[in-house]
């Protein structure tokens, strides 16, 4: 009899309602595109970290235009075809790995964007893992190299004096390129030694020193003298504000004159440069992230250990037991 009870309690029908199918709204994937765009505004993200996905998402769709696949709906991009014809399709073609994981990125934020829209069934971003590889070696400048860099510039002139600056304001606080071309008048507090800075989505105020202050409020005055029609601090000779590519070009024009070529000569690199002498003068892993305004500690780990060791020869030569 029991056998029985137990058999017809297996065959009771489950009490459990189905889930209902999710609707799939229909849209092109240029529509989806604006609304994409629309999406990371109200989420406050900077405009250079909105134009980085808005060109990695038209360089994936022009990688498999390129194999034969257009694709018109967003319904159409499937795991299988991201993993297949993107992702593996730039690891065959030796992308570099650091290209290959910055677009792995943006497809996670695209899918994870169309699935709150309805736009496609299952959010599958959690799939999308990123590629291994060496990467790129952090580089940063010797003392030698900056001093060599600083000797560059024609102070005498307006322009050349402004550059000097923005080389002592970069080596002094390690902020990046983009916001040291924000930066305006208002931003500086010679007094207090601060500059307000925005970028990536996070402002903050950044510390320069007494050098650099007395650096800046000469420039300043120079500044002053001509007429400006931008309120930017730094200004090309006319008074517009300086662009981007600008000021990349006079660090690869200085890094020429000082016969620099091992390393790279740009913004970024003097970011590493401050990074690492901040190490190497005994400052502290979490007052670094919070200069460098990093969400995380994973960079900053990577320059500890990679300075660390330095660190430790330092203080093997200047402990002060090594005098008694």
């Amino acid at each position: 009899m029991l056998g029985l009870e137990r058999e017809n309690y297996k065959k009771r029908p489950s009490n459990v309602l189905p889930m209902e199918p999710k609707l799939v709204r229909k849209t092109t994937i240029k529509e989806s595109l604006k609304t994409f765009v629309t999406d990371m505004q109200a989420e406050n993200l900077g405009q250079r970290t909105i134009a980085f996905h808005m060109e990695n998402m038209a360089a994936m769709l022009k990688i498999l235009k390129k194999q034969g696949i257009i694709i018109k709906t967003p319904a159409k991009l499937t795991k299988d075809m991201i993993k297949q014809n993107l992702i593996l399709y730039m690891v065959s073609k030796n992308y570099k790995p650091n290209t290959i994981n910055g677009r792995i990125k943006t497809l996670r934020k695209y899918i994870t964007f169309l699935s709150q829209e309805d736009y496609i069934e299952t959010n599958f971003a959690s799939t999308l893992k990123k590629v291994r590889g060496k990467g790129e070696p952090i580089q940063a400048f010797t003392k030698d190299q900056v001093a060599r860099l600083l000797e560059q510039p024609d102070r005498t002139t307006f322009t050349g004096f402004r550059d000097y600056t923005i080389f002592l304001l970069l080596l002094d606080t390690g902020i990046r390129l983009a916001e040291l071309c924000g930066l305006r008048i208002q931003d500086v507090d010679l007094k207090e030694g601060m500059i307000k800075v925005s970028g990536k989505g996070s402002s903050g105020h950044v510390p320069f020193s007494g050098k650099c202050a007395r650096i800046l409020e000469k420039y300043l005055y120079y500044r002053d003298l001509r007429p400006n029609d931008s309120d930017h601090l730094f200004t090309s000779i006319r008074g517009t504000a300086l662009s981007r590519s600008t000021i990349q070009d006079q660090f690869k024009k200085y890094g020429k004159k000082a016969n620099i070529f091992d390393v790279r000569v740009s913004p970024h690199t003097l970011r590493h440069t401050f990074a690492k002498y901040y190490i190497l003068g005994g400052g502290d892993a979490f007052s670094l992230q919070k200069i460098l305004r990093h969400k995380n500690m994973d960079t900053v780990k990577i320059y500890v250990n990679l300075w660390g060791g330095e660190v430790k020869k330092q203080h093997d030569k200047y402990s002060p037991l090594s005098s008694f």
